[in-house]
């Protein structure tokens, strides 16, 4: 799906922090914070509620600003502390816990709403991640017709419709029973690799992590922990 856009810019992809900092009411979530994500490459940061690591993805998806440090996304300043690109111009996607889909809209158009009307290829790009994402009889239902796995898969093809630089997944699956998590998360995982798009996910589950990561880390005291 990617493949042309990596072909002509090899850094695309890569989300680089060095050495940033940020507080919160004084107190200090990310100390000295350093952190490379290759393209394509799957990383998943573990830590306890509270550890700053929802934190650290609004610092990379410019919802919070740093006090020292870099950022760097696709090759490009993203943040530093005389630099902050807005977080609109960042080219990321978002999956949340709990899917924040559109009630209004059905999954056709959840799916296809990052994408302007104006592209020319938008119904069939979209379609081709409902293909992809297993969804083909439930285009046309709405969020409170679908299962929670359902909806997680929509969220999934909001985030990739806009071929983002990278994908910010925030617990996505806490919200789902073990069994049905286990095959969610197995099924996203073959989804996402085979897409190239590079991931951040924040969770606590261990096992979660290491089935899906390339690479893992523990967060504390606003640092990273080599798994």
């Amino acid at each position: 799906m990617y493949s042309e856009i990596k072909e002509n810019a090899p850094n695309y992809g890569r989300i680089q922090l060095e050495e940033v900092n940020t507080s919160f009411n004084d107190s200090k979530i990310l100390n000295e914070f350093s952190l490379t994500v290759e393209p394509g490459q799957f990383v998943s940061i573990l830590g306890t509620s509270g550890i700053g690591k929802t934190t650290l993805l609004r610092v990379i998806s410019g919802f919070k600003r740093i006090t020292s440090g870099y950022l760097r996304i696709n090759g490009q300043l993203a943040s530093s502390n005389f630099v902050h690109k807005a977080p609109e111009k960042r080219n990321l996607g978002f999956v949340f816990q709990d899917y924040a889909l559109f009630p209004h809209l059905n999954v056709f158009e959840n799916i296809g709403y990052g994408i302007s009307k104006k592209v020319k290829n938008r119904k069939n790009k979209v379609g081709e991640l409902i293909n992809i994402l297993g969804l083909v009889s439930h285009e046309k239902k709405f969020p409170s017709q679908l299962s929670g796995g359902q909806q997680q898969r929509v969220a999934i093809g909001r985030a990739m419709a806009i071929n983002p630089s990278a994908i910010l997944m925030d617990e996505p699956f806490s919200n789902l029973d073990f069994s049905l998590k286990k095959s969610l998360s197995s099924e996203i995982k073959k989804i996402i690799h085979n897409s190239g798009t590079s991931t951040i996910m924040v969770t606590h589950d261990e096992n979660e992590a290491k089935r899906l990561s390339d690479k893992c880390y523990l967060m504390e005291d606003g640092k990273l922990i080599d798994l």
